[in-house]
């Protein structure tokens, strides 16, 4: 028996965005990432937008855990992790736009892109490894 299996990293991978997403959810102000703050007549629409964003973090985080967790089937769950690895990519894509562009502080940017890079070597490795 595998110690850390693809169904494993998958429910910590659901765990971590559904994390996230409660953060921002409780949370939504991007003042503090942004380089230059946002005056608070401006500030709703983005708070509303993080948290749609919050949203949609919670509920992929919910299907890749329920995913890791309840499937067992090694295709249906290689297929999963090279799908995984293409939604990981349009964020990892944004948010080195988001970098490139200026408008926020870079070292939470730096993790983000780091992050995202390591989770995706690991769906490919779990992918390819079956």
């Amino acid at each position: 028996m595998q110690l850390f299996t693809l169904g494993h990293f998958m429910v910590f991978d659901g765990i971590l965005f559904v994390l996230v997403g409660i953060i921002v959810l409780i949370n939504p102000s991007p003042q503090p990432t942004l380089k230059t703050p946002v005056n608070e007549v401006a500030l709703p629409p983005f708070e509303d937008t993080r948290r749609l964003l919050a949203s949609q973090f919670i509920t992929s985080g919910l299907l890749i855990f329920t995913l890791g967790w309840f499937v067992h089937d090694v295709g249906i769950l290689r297929l999963t992790a090279f799908l995984r690895v293409l939604t990981l990519l349009i964020v990892l894509a944004v948010n080195i736009s988001q970098l490139r562009r200026g408008f926020w502080k870079p070292q939470s940017l730096y993790v983000l892109i780091g992050v995202w890079m390591v989770f995706c070597a690991l769906y490919l490795f779990f992918g390819f490894r079956g």
